[in-house]
């Protein structure tokens, strides 16, 4: 007998597929002439835009796992302010083994409101890629509870009204944390976002085009991490 969580792995994976084969203009992506730089290694690599980022920029970064060579690496390069995220208590292990980082580093986890939820181990091996989605494949049960806030009180706790670039890779939260980012009328110069699941193709067409009325066009894609850029700065190119 084929169990629930099989089912459902099937089911996600399937719908994972069917949102990377579909081509990038049909999710509305643009043609652009900016340069793009891969930043960070291996898995914690991202595509930025080159050009739009220096030492005034406002960075924030969800979900390090054990690889912060993105966060790292942008301020390397553009000298930005980078302030990183991630509640699992293996990343934050891994952040107190590299205090002397050029960046601010903060043990909560991001969601579309101020409260203490559990993080479900997505494999009985894995301690890394915790969510806060329970999936119904969980293979290593709940884990102990954390400290989630809105993206409008992260900003109000550090003094930032703006974000220059904003970076999530939250293991399925997304949906949910980019609703509540344009709820708040809150738009980063540039945004890279996995769209890991649980996903759909019905959810990320709704997502982007969310995302375009509120001024960010994608302009990359990668698997499932996708970079969006304002508007604006295509129209300066």
């Amino acid at each position: 007998m084929v169990s629930h969580g099989r089912v459902e792995r099937f089911r996600r994976g399937l719908f994972k597929w069917m949102v990377r084969l579909t081509p990038l203009r049909l999710l509305g992506g643009r043609k652009h002439s900016l340069k793009l730089v891969a930043l960070g290694q291996g898995d914690g690599s991202w595509t930025v835009a080159d050009g739009l980022l220096g030492d005034s920029s406002v960075c924030y970064c969800f979900g390090i796992g054990c690889d912060a060579s993105f966060d790292v690496a942008l301020v390397e390069r553009y000298a930005c302010k980078v302030f990183s995220f991630d509640p699992t208590p293996s990343s934050i292990e891994y952040m107190g083994q590299h205090a002397d980082w050029p960046l601010t580093f903060s043990p909560w986890g991001v969601w579309s409101s101020d409260m203490k939820m559990p993080l479900y181990r997505q494999d009985v091996a894995d301690d890394t890629n915790l969510s806060v989605i329970d999936s119904g494949t969980s293979r290593g049960g709940k884990q102990a509870e954390v400290e989630f806030c809105s993206l409008p009180t992260i900003m109000q706790r550090l003094g930032h009204q703006n974000i220059t670039l904003l970076k999530m890779d939250i293991e399925g939260a997304w949906f949910e944390v980019l609703g509540n980012m344009l709820l708040h009328s809150i738009v980063p110069e540039a945004l890279c976002v996995e769209f890991d699941s649980p996903t759909s193709l019905l959810r990320v067409l709704t997502t982007i085009k969310n995302l375009r009325q509120a001024g960010l066009v994608c302009i990359h894609r990668d698997r499932d991490d996708y970079l969006f850029v304002r508007e604006t700065a295509l129209e300066k190119q």
